[in-house]
């Protein structure tokens, strides 16, 4: 089997033509169009529905797409094998992360980071925020994937990925949304006289890592907040059907706002800043396979949010990377 024919069938599929293929892979369109025509034959079915001069895949197409992933996946494997017992240096990355946030983000850049760093041994401890901010100060692990706050976590820097405001979010039906419901703009800076009339509210917030939820613990007594009963939730989705359907208000920190005439979003008049991306202990210097991961991490996060990433766009993303860094195998 060819598997730089694999990257054929991915530049198809992510062109939707065999002209766009052409300038995505450097190959030629007649070559391309041979290459799936073969292909086609040797399956017995069709791989992409014509429509309109253009590709799409079809349901046989994005199976074998699916197919291709695995493989490249047990390629990975086999050659870092190999390598370890060929000898070569192993490489350790002593990597902390929080439950669902980082374990996810994980999950996604692991075959870049192989493909990268064919020997790499990940070693992940999980754990909450404090937990793993213990662990960087004693040099239990060398970096963390998390977000972050340098008034909670002082003697750390971080490599920074994204930068979001801390939120307030409303349904359309609470008293202080129609107090603005006719205003042009759609977020609104809140007063600290309109955030103590939630003084007595029900709250809600999205945390997918537990220093969301100590922060917004801090901002809530900094204003003298004292909520009845506080949901904790880790979907963006669940949160803001929650918000929608009761008077229940909600704090979040995300990059991507919701568009939703339901919802009515407002800024803290303290801005506060909730950073995502590696921190370090102060002075530590990244090693090379920690930069290569907070490249690909925020590569990630500036094309997509990553509740709604889909493959086609991770492995985009990755690529373009791994072209512009000539890391290692160009396969993703």
């Amino acid at each position: 089997m060819n598997t730089k024919q694999f990257d054929y069938f991915t530049a198809i599929a992510e062109a939707g033509s065999f002209a766009g293929a052409e300038r995505i892979s450097g190959i030629s369109r007649s070559v391309l169009y041979r290459y799936l025509t073969g292909l086609e034959e040797q399956f017995g079915t069709e791989l992409f529905d014509r429509e309109g001069g253009g590709l799409k895949l079809n349901s046989a197409g994005k199976q074998y797409q699916l197919g291709i992933m695995r493989m490249k996946d047990v390629i990975a494997r086999m050659q870092r094998d190999l390598q370890m017992i060929d000898g070569e240096r192993i490489r350790e990355l002593r990597l902390g992360i929080p439950p669902g946030f980082g374990a996810n983000m994980l999950a996604e850049l692991t075959p870049a980071l192989f493909s990268a760093y064919p020997t790499l041994v990940i070693s992940p401890l999980e754990g909450t925020t404090n937990d793993l901010f213990d662990a960087l100060k004693e040099d239990r692990v060398s970096c963390v994937l998390s977000l972050y706050d340098a008034q909670l976590f002082p003697g750390t820097k971080i490599a920074q990925c994204t930068e979001s405001e801390l939120l307030l979010v409303l349904p359309f039906t609470h008293p202080l949304s129609l107090k603005y419901r006719h205003d042009t703009e759609r977020i609104h800076d809140i007063s600290h006289e309109d955030l103590l009339s939630l003084a007595d509210t029900d709250f809600a917030y999205l945390s997918s890592s537990t220093a969301v939820g100590q922060i917004i613990d801090r901002v809530m007594r900094h204003f003298g907040l004292k909520p009845k009963i506080f949901f904790r939730l880790q979907s963006s989705a669940a949160l803001y059907h929650l918000v929608r359907t009761s008077n229940v208000a909600s704090f979040f920190v995300e990059d991507v706002i919701p568009e939703d005439n339901d919802l009515q979003l407002f800024r803290l008049p303290v801005r506060t800043y909730v950073k995502g991306g590696l921190i370090f202990r102060e002075n530590y210097e990244p090693t090379a396979e920690e930069e290569t991961l907070f490249s690909l991490y925020s590569n990630l996060r500036m094309h997509t949010h990553p509740e709604t990433i889909s493959m086609n766009d991770l492995a985009r993303t990755m690529l373009a990377h791994d072209k512009e860094k000539s890391y290692g195998n160009q396969n993703l």
